[in-house]
């Protein structure tokens, strides 16, 4: 109970932008009760991610390479590995600096949507390829014109993807900030997902 109060803090504290309150968190609850492998690969990555946000790359990258190492098979190994292959060639939007936390959190959303989709299908499915949709997200929150835009996989791991983005939806709407910056009430974005088996 105090590990996941902890880790719940650690999380919040991270979506805030607060990464050394979220480090600390994330201390206690290694340090509460000996980490379960899933628990300790989460403890790990967000370490990883507090010490990006920080602007300390190699840490951050010492902590992705622990839990890809230590914890392959967990969801949050396979985010590692793709934090150490790919960074940030996921989502590609071009907008004003006020959508910043808004995109992390819009990226974080997609992806952890991803590799839960993922986790049925098994390795011996998962065909390496690159997988792009193209679409539309309205200051509502809605997501419009979705489409594949390129696919070297499967048809099958294509339609992960858009599942991926579409179960999210709708989406946090837009402060009046975010509309008035934007300029019009919708931002075409480009996502990858890259598929390393």
């Amino acid at each position: 109970m105090e590990q996941q109060g902890a880790l719940n803090r650690a999380q919040s504290g991270i979506a805030e932008g607060k990464y050394d309150f979220a480090l600390r968190r994330l201390t206690e609850a290694g340090e509460a009760t000996k980490p379960t492998p899933a628990v300790g690969a989460e403890i790990g990555y967000l370490k990883g991610v507090c010490y990006d946000g920080m602007g300390s790359p190699d840490e951050a990258k010492v902590m992705f390479k622990f839990v890809a190492d230590h914890f392959p098979d967990t969801e949050y190994g396979y985010m590692a590995k793709e934090k150490l292959t790919n960074d940030d060639s996921f989502m590609s939007v071009t907008g004003p600096a006020v959508f910043a936390l808004y995109d992390s959190r819009f990226f974080s959303s997609i992806t952890n949507r991803w590799y839960i989709l993922l986790r049925p299908i098994g390795g011996k499915q998962i065909q390496n390829g690159t997988v792009v949709l193209k679409f539309n997200l309205h200051d509502d929150g809605k997501i419009t014109d979705l489409k594949v835009a390129k696919n070297t996989t499967t048809q099958l791991l294509a339609s992960i993807c858009q599942k991926a983005v579409l179960e999210i939806a709708p989406y946090e709407i837009w402060t009046p900030e975010m509309l008035k910056a934007q300029g019009q009430p919708y931002r075409t974005i480009t996502f990858s997902f890259h598929y390393r088996p």
